[in-house]
């Protein structure tokens, strides 16, 4: 059309370009998540095949994926306005089996400071070198690993007795 047939150009909105980029969990187990520390806030919905709504959701400052390998949770929780992600390996877990697949990446690394770095066609997805504790507080030195397209841990000596937190940091 010509801009004398169309001379309202505000009522055209810009395409946006959206990209998806999944990350899988390789070889996990099946499980339901679970909500924990319940907030005293709570959402509404109103959908077109739901006239009457779903009201009073619940929110959850945090969501669990119990045992998403054998002795291993995955715990989201909200930081800062921006969602992240650490897993918990309790005793008798073995961290070798965390393995992450980046389905839409088209490829991704590890640099010399130990950031993991997933290039994607819209952009690149940081992940800052993980951050891992004891239960008891002490420092466990953690880094990423990368074999083929898939992305794992690996940590020095820890105590298997306690429960192990590694949490990377996501920055887009």
């Amino acid at each position: 059309l010509s801009n004398d047939e169309f001379p309202d150009r505000s009522r055209v909105s810009p395409m946006k370009i959206v990209y998806r980029m999944d990350m899988k969990l390789v070889g996990a187990n099946a499980v339901r998540p679970a909500g924990q520390d319940q907030l005293t806030v709570y959402s509404n919905y109103y959908l077109g095949h739901c006239p009457d709504g779903i009201t009073y959701v619940p929110s959850y400052a945090s969501i669990v994926y119990p045992d998403v390998y054998d002795n291993i949770d995955l715990l989201y929780t909200l930081k800062s306005g921006r969602v992240k992600y650490a897993f918990h390996v309790r005793p008798g877990g073995d961290v070798s089996d965390i393995r992450m697949r980046f389905e839409g990446a088209t490829h991704f690394g590890v640099d010399d400071s130990g950031q993991l770095t997933v290039y994607s066609p819209q952009g690149e997805i940081r992940e800052q070198k993980p951050i891992s504790w004891q239960d008891d507080g002490t420092s466990v030195v953690s880094s990423f690993r990368v074999w083929n397209d898939i992305v794992g841990f690996d940590v020095e000596e820890y105590d298997r007795n306690q429960t192990l937190i590694l949490d990377p940091w996501a920055i887009y």
